[in-house]
């Protein structure tokens, strides 16, 4: 019999009554950022003293915004916990989390990160919700132990790694709308399914989903979040529709780049 799995440690909450994403209009400074395999962790703040987390991964792009007493208890929190505990019934982890109450998306986003294994130099997981889908990273010891430098901070860490690949002139630079000559533009719709569970219940919704279209003209699934939602199975089917539609890339000076993109979809019963 496989072990259940518990989850241990400190828990922290908070509940916002604003919007939360992260976009063109949004002044946030950032921070500094963590490469990981297959991802990132990119921490900002804004006017208002608040940290932005933003989790890159596989599936998606996750946020969670706390103050700085809270960011800095997550990762003490973090830093202290112990490896999983291993019985016959139960796989404990102690591990630590934070939660955000969203209203925009009728969900609540989390995020954890948790020691996996007893080592002194243990990676760390950090594990990602938004209400709708969930995903996930491993931090090695030493990239844990520099985010949670940073999410301990003033002062913060000098972010090198972010400004040299500005410098550097990098493709995977992502701009705004305002930013490229011509914007993306849909070539094959990004149609989603009514779900048939809210469609029997005669269930109307809409969905804002934000996204970066890459230069092949394709949405990146690392790159989807959530902006607003009134139903977790309509922003599924968003999610679905958006990574299987295609696109005319932007350009700027002709060439193709990378364009961060938000696209509202509205479900009405009858169209």
């Amino acid at each position: 019999m496989r072990p259940a799995t518990r989850w241990t440690g400190f828990v922290a909450c908070i509940t916002v009554a604003r919007a939360t994403h992260l976009s063109a209009q949004t002044h946030l400074r950032v921070v500094d950022s963590v490469g990981v395999d297959r991802g990132s962790v990119v921490v900002s703040t804004d006017g208002a003293g608040e940290v932005i987390i933003a989790a890159a991964t596989s599936t998606g792009r996750f946020t969670v915004r706390v103050d700085r007493r809270m960011a800095a208890a997550w990762a003490d929190s973090a830093a202290a916990a112990t490896g999983p505990v291993v019985s016959s019934t139960d796989l404990r982890y102690n591990g630590a989390r934070v939660t955000q109450v969203d209203p925009l998306i009728n969900a609540t986003r989390i995020m954890e990160l948790f020691r996996l294994t007893t080592d002194s130099a243990s990676p760390y997981a950090l594990t990602a919700n938004n209400g709708a889908w969930s995903g996930d990273l491993t931090l090695s010891d030493s990239a844990a132990r520099h985010l949670f430098a940073v999410l301990r901070g003033p002062p913060w860490p000098v972010a090198r790694r972010a400004r040299d690949s500005v410098q550097s002139g990098s493709r995977d630079l992502v701009f705004f709308g305002f930013q490229v000559e011509r914007q993306a533009r849909q070539d094959r719709p990004a149609n989603p399914e009514y779900p048939e569970t809210l469609r029997r219940e005669r269930v109307q919704g809409a969905v804002l989903m934000e996204f970066v279209v890459d230069t092949m003209g394709r949405a990146e699934p690392g790159s989807l979040a959530i902006l607003k939602s009134t139903n977790r199975l309509f922003a599924l089917a968003v999610r679905e529709a958006i990574l299987g539609a295609s696109f005319h890339p932007a350009t700027i000076a002709n060439h193709p780049v990378k364009q961060l993109v938000q696209q509202p979809f509205v479900f009405l019963i009858g169209q």
